[in-house]
C-alpha cells in the first residue's frame, strides 16, 4: 500500500462481504450447521465477526479446526451456505448511492473477494448490485487465487489493467489492507464492516470511511476519467 493518497483513481476494487453487504446471518447459520455435523458448537459473535472476510480455510483455521478436518468442514459450509444462507443478507444502507455516484463519474468498478467467483456474482444479481460492475472476482475451486492479492489480481486483469498506480482497494479488514499493500494500491478502509476501525487501522490503514456518503466523497476528491 503507497504510503500516500490523493494520486488519481480511475479503477476501485471492493470487497463483498463487510463492505458492500452485511452478510453476517447467512454465514453464521451455514457455519454452526457445519460445525454441528463435527460436534463442535457455533461460532460466537466475536468469532463471527473474525470469520467473515478472510478466506475461508484460514477463518475454519482460526477457530481451531485442525488441519486434518478442514477439507470436509470447509466441504460441509459450502453445501450448507449453498442450500440456505447465500441470499441470507442486507446490502448496506448508502451502498446504492455509493455505487451510482461512482459511476455517474465514469470510475471503472470491480469486485475482489475471498468468497467463491460463482456465489459472488449470484450475490450480486439477487443484491441488485451487479450491473455497477465490470468484473467480479473471487477464489476458485481449484485454489488458483489463496490470497486477497491473487484475487485483486484476477479483478485487475478482466479489466485489462497492469499498473496499478491507479488503483484504489476499498475493504474492511485486515487482509484488505495486505492484498493492497502487495499490489502497491492506494486503500481506503470501511468501519462499518467486521474488521472494525481498530483492525484496519492496526494493519496501516490511513483513510477509514465512517458511512458510504463519507466514502464516496473520499474517492471522488481523486476521481478522473478512466485511461484508455
Amino acid at each position: 500500500m503507497r504510503a500516500y493518497w490523493g494520486m488519481p483513481v480511475d479503477v476501485v476494487l471492493f470487497d463483498l462481504d463487510g463492505t458492500l453487504i452485511d452478510s453476517g446471518a447467512g454465514i453464521a447459520r451455514a457455519a454452526a450447521r457445519a460445525l454441528a455435523e463435527f460436534g463442535r458448537p457455533p461460532l460466537t459473535d466475536g468469532q463471527l465477526r473474525a470469520f467473515v472476510g478472510p478466506p475461508l480455510p484460514d477463518s475454519f483455521l482460526g477457530i481451531g479446526i485442525p488441519a486434518d478436518e478442514l477439507g470436509a468442514v470447509v466441504a460441509a459450509y459450502r453445501r450448507h451456505y449453498l442450500d440456505d444462507g447465500i441470499f441470507d443478507f442486507q446490502v448496506y444502507p448508502g451502498v446504492t448511492a455509493l455505487l451510482d455516484a461512482l459511476g455517474a463519474r465514469g470510475l471503472r468498478l470491480g469486485v475482489a473477494t475471498s468468497k467463491r467467483t460463482s456465489s459472488a456474482v449470484r450475490v450480486l444479481d439477487h443484491a441488485g448490485l451487479d450491473a455497477h460492475f465490470a468484473v467480479v472476482a473471487g477464489s476458485e475451486p481449484d485454489g488458483s487465487r489463496p490470497t486477497k492479492a491473487d484475487v485483486m489480481w484476477g479483478a485487475l486483469a478482466g479489466l485489462g489493467v497492469t499498473d496499478t498506480s491507479r488503483v484504489l482497494m476499498v475493504g474492511d479488514r485486515e487482509h484488505d489492507v495486505q492484498g493492497a499493500r502487495a499490489l502497491s494500491t492506494d486503500f481506503i478502509g470501511v468501519a462499518w464492516g467486521f474488521g472494525g476501525g481498530g483492525e484496519l487501522s492496526g494493519a496501516g490503514a490511513t483513510r477509514i470511511a465512517a458511512t458510504p456518503a463519507v466514502l464516496a466523497d473520499l474517492i471522488l476528491e481523486t476521481a478522473v476519467e478512466p485511461s484508455t
